[in-house]
């Protein structure tokens, strides 16, 4: 929200559906490691600040 960017932005930076982002946003789908880590730096959050 922070950036402006909708689901759909997102989900295209992320080379994935506006719906798969979705359901990764909602716990539907599993997060790995590497998704976790594309998604903090295209958001450009530290990963450590959101597992304090």
């Amino acid at each position: 929200m922070k950036l402006g960017w909708s689901q759909y932005e997102i989900g295209v930076k992320l080379h994935i559906s506006q719906n798969a982002y979705y359901k990764l946003e909602t716990g539907k789908t599993k997060l790995d490691l590497q998704r976790f880590i594309e998604i903090t730096n295209l958001l450009e959050i530290k990963p450590e600040k959101l597992l304090q």
